[in-house]
Order: C-alpha cells, then sequence, then structure tokens
C-alpha cells in the first residue's frame, strides 16, 4: 500500500505542468551566434527554471503513478517510458539553455573562427531534434499506457483516459503518415496536449477520484 499522499502528488503534477509550459512559451529563440551570445544570461535563466519545473514535473508523474495505476505492469510501463521522456526533455533542455550559449558567448569573445562554432552549434540542434523526437514518442506510449487503465474509472478519471487514448492514436497516425511532427507548430501542439493531459490526470489523483 502507498504511503504518498494523493493531492501531494496530484498537485505536484497539476503544477510542474502548467509552469513547465509557461517556462517554454517565455524561454528565448535563438538565432545567429552573435545573438545567441547576447541572450546567453536570459537563456541560462529561463532553462535553468523550465529544468527545475521538469523535475518538479517528473516528481508529480511518478508520484501520481504509485497512486493512482493498481496494475503493476502498466504501472512499469508507464514509469519506463514517462522516465525516458522526461530525461530526454533535461538533456535538450540543458544542451540548448547552457551548451549552446556557452560556445556562442566563447566564439565572439575569442574572435574565433564563427564558422565552426556555429557549426558545433547546429550539430547540437540536429542532436536535440533526436532528443525532441524520443521525448515526444515516449511521452505519447506513457500517456496511452496511463489511458488504458483510466478507461474503467469514472468521470474526470474517464475523461482523461479517452482524452489521451486520442491525444496518443493521433501523434502515432500523424508519425505513420509522414508528418513532420517536430516542426514549432505541431510540436507545441503535441506538448500543449501532453500538460492538458498531464493536469486533467494530475486533477483525478489530487480529488481521489476512482
Amino acid at each position: 500500500m502507498t504511503t504518498l499522499s494523493p493531492r501531494l502528488a496530484g498537485w505536484s503534477l497539476v503544477l510542474g505542468s502548467v509552469l513547465s509550459i509557461l517556462a517554454v512559451a517565455m524561454h528565448p529563440v535563438g538565432g545567429s551566434i552573435e545573438k545567441i551570445a547576447k541572450m546567453a544570461g536570459p537563456m541560462n535563466t529561463m532553462h535553468g527554471v523550465a529544468l527545475a519545473l521538469i523535475g518538479l514535473w517528473t516528481f508529480g508523474l511518478f508520484a501520481s503513478l504509485a497512486v493512482k495505476l493498481k496494475s503493476e505492469p502498466v504501472r512499469l510501463m508507464a514509469q519506463v517510458t514517462g522516465g525516458m521522456s522526461m530525461i530526454a526533455a533535461f538533456f535538450a533542455g540543458t544542451i540548448n539553455g547552457f551548451v549552446v550559449p556557452s560556445i556562442a558567448v566563447r566564439a565572439t569573445e575569442n574572435g574565433t573562427d564563427l564558422t565552426a562554432a556555429d557549426s558545433m552549434i547546429h550539430a547540437f540542434f540536429a542532436f536535440n531534434r533526436t532528443l525532441d523526437k524520443v521525448f515526444l514518442l515516449a511521452a505519447m506510449a506513457m500517456i496511452a499506457t496511463v489511458s488504458s487503465e483510466l478507461f474503467k474509472g469514472k468521470k474526470l478519471t474517464r475523461v482523461t483516459g479517452w482524452f489521451g487514448g486520442i491525444v496518443s492514436v493521433t501523434s502515432a497516425t500523424a508519425i505513420a503518415f509522414g508528418v513532420n511532427v517536430l516542426n514549432v507548430k505541431s510540436f507545441g501542439l503535441l506538448v500543449l496536449a501532453l500538460c492538458a493531459w498531464s493536469v486533467m490526470f494530475g486533477l483525478c489523483v489530487a480529488k481521489e477520484e476512482g
């Protein structure tokens, strides 16, 4: 029997989800090396905040899974896929918020070959796209896994299950048909859907709804 407080678990997930999406929406967007170097301070700050919120989100998610899911295989699968998603998000945030700005600042301050620095930054951005894909696929797999058990619940729990099923099936269909889900608009919509589902799931846990 878990000793975790459902309210603590659920509200941690709700708060982490809402604040994380706000941090993502407000974080500075890069451009040229010179622009990235000038924005290094704000990028460090906003990504630092975002990484801390990912920690809160992860705690809320794992605590909520432990409280809500009765099936051990379902819970384990959700923990694995959810963990993969959060790890990918953490590394992507670290690269965008700290590694890339550091390269840009050193290149502009030392007067080194900006072409070489630009190539390095683009290589990191390409790696980040892979991390974004891992984050997205793992998150959708986690939503589908958890939602498969939420279907059996009542009221908001059942609605959350249906919403999660629709989101995960829609995402899988889009990827199967070759839709670029990593462009700014599509990726943003899917992240927003993930946050909305997380808020709904957190509320189910906090209210101890069956």
